[in-house]
């Protein structure tokens, strides 16, 4: 049980839980929500919606929830980022990349958090990947979860068949908002049971549907604040990366994307 939660202090909280972490049991809550106003919004404004989005999501993420993810060990662990995504790494490929989002004084920025792992586990991990669940599982669990965040946004699964598409998770390891593809759509939110019970995340899914519903609430300084994203890696780039495995690519190459 990590510090502040909604359990603690609570006769049976410690063994709810324990029990709730070895059971990966997970809530998951569906609710509607109209994304119209919010993509009108951002065109009258001149902002990207996904990076508006994932603002929003960060702000509230930092708000409302705590910053732990799950390790394998069924232990919590600070989170090193509060909001994060993922992606293909490079059109074409399934294989996707970790993206996690900072908030600084003067912007936000999209980091690519494996191209920041210690040299000696970024070689295990490609070289003897077995081998390095094992050592982070059961000997550095800490490290296992080493670049992860609170919060995974996911926007559009599937958005080739051009309607809304909708899925439960089944074990995550922190916090999960789906966002479909569409204007009036169910949206997802998910996380393990053992952060606690829906209605203490409710104040959570209340803000982010005002934001997304009545878009002109939105803090101005927020609206108005830098949002440095990551382009996707080249297919070259991307195939640079894998050929230099296990090893990590070059300084320059990692540079490029960070």
């Amino acid at each position: 049980m990590f510090k502040d939660h909604p359990w603690e202090g609570e006769v049976f909280g410690g063994v709810e839980v324990a029990w709730y972490l070895h059971a990966h049991y997970m809530v998951n809550t569906e609710f509607a929500i109209d994304y119209e106003p919010f993509i009108k919004f951002c065109k009258a404004e001149g902002v990207g919606a996904n990076a508006l989005l994932m603002k929003i999501a960060h702000r509230l993420s930092v708000k409302h929830l705590p910053q732990y993810v799950v390790a394998r060990n069924n232990k919590f662990f600070p989170s090193d980022y509060a909001t994060g995504f993922v992606r293909t790494i490079t059109p074409g490929r399934d294989m996707v990349e970790w993206v996690g989002i900072t908030e600084k004084e003067s912007r936000f920025k999209e980091i690519l958090t494996r191209d920041r792992m210690p040299d000696l586990a970024y070689y295990l991990a490609a070289r003897w990947p077995r081998l390095a669940f094992w050592i982070a599982r059961k000997l550095m669990p800490r490290h296992e979860v080493k670049g992860r965040f609170t919060l995974l946004v996911t926007r559009n699964p599937m958005k080739k068949l051009g309607r809304p598409v909708v899925f439960h998770g089944t074990n995550y390891p922190c916090f999960f908002l789906l966002i479909p593809f569409g204007f009036k759509v169910n949206t997802v939110f998910g996380y393990p049971h053992a952060y606690g019970n829906m209605d203490r995340y409710v104040d959570f899914v209340k803000e982010f549907i005002d934001a997304i519903e009545k878009p002109e609430t939105i803090e101005r300084e927020l609206v108005g604040k830098e949002y440095v994203a990551m382009p996707a890696r080249t297919p070259e780039d991307a195939e640079a990366v894998r050929k230099a495995a296990p090893k990590r690519p070059s300084k320059e190459l990692r540079d490029k994307y960070n």
